[in-house]
């Protein structure tokens, strides 16, 4: 966490988000407990695979607040239209991208988080009997 800065940056320079993949569920995952300066809170989304065409920085996550996840084992999970739940989440995607994160309010000063993207790739032709 405490590599966050206040500007969306690449997180993970080799896995790429898929075009086309439908986002149901974003949980995140306390390893070690975060803590903050203040009230940080922390967002994550995508950049285009160019690194740094913003395609939505907090599309998965939004402004989450460090009590949400400053405790090791808790789990936050993040569907279409609950509170932190980023815009991108229960769409499709347009174009792949790289995972970027950043911070609002107040810096990280320990911790470690896993972020699990749950999603599947719709069905394009209808079942005809």
């Amino acid at each position: 966490m405490t590599v966050l800065g206040t500007a969306a940056a690449v997180m993970d320079d080799v896995t790429i988000f898929p075009k086309n993949a439908r986002i149901e569920r974003v949980d995140v995952i306390t390893e070690t407990a975060v803590t903050s300066s203040g009230s940080g809170v922390m967002n994550i989304g995508f950049n285009r695979t160019d690194r740094t065409t913003a395609l939505d920085v907090d599309g998965l996550v939004a402004a989450l607040p460090v009590a949400s996840f400053n405790a090791a084992g808790e789990t936050v999970s993040l569907t279409a239209g609950s509170t932190y739940a980023g815009a991108l989440i229960g769409t499709t995607t347009a174009y792949a991208g790289v995972f970027v994160a950043d911070y609002d309010t107040a810096d990280f000063t320990a911790g470690k988080v896993v972020i699990r993207v749950y999603y599947r790739f719709p069905v394009t032709n209808a079942f005809v009997t």
